[in-house]
């Protein structure tokens, strides 16, 4: 297992888009990385980062994974927000998805 950004670092940094969306968003260099960094960027991963490189999201998600393989790592499923455009929603979709699971977890521990 491999810890992998959804959205590659190297990408994040060098995309005109994602550039584009961290300056509207009125990110620090700092911020912008944190974000990249956050835990709702990064999920576990037997699929080696080479294969990936700096592929971006929509363009290896749909070839690389199943549905249920997403559901798994609590990928959103809109595809829109696979764009760096919408990182901060994809991010915020994610957080959703995982905060519903570890809530489900928490009740059945009960």
């Amino acid at each position: 297992m491999q810890i992998h950004h959804i959205f590659p670092f190297n990408f994040m940094v060098n995309d005109k888009d994602a550039l584009e969306y961290a300056e509207r968003s009125e990110l620090k260099p700092n911020q912008y990385r944190r974000e990249i960094n956050d835990i709702a960027n990064i999920t576990l991963s037997k699929t080696t980062n080479v294969q990936i490189g700096d592929l971006p999201p929509w363009q290896y998600l749909p070839q690389e994974t199943s549905q249920g393989m997403r559901r798994a790592h609590f990928i959103p499923e809109d595809q829109s927000s696979w764009h760096p455009s919408r990182f901060g929603d994809f991010l915020n979709a994610r957080r959703k998805l995982i905060a519903s699971a570890a809530t489900r977890l928490l009740k059945s521990l009960k």
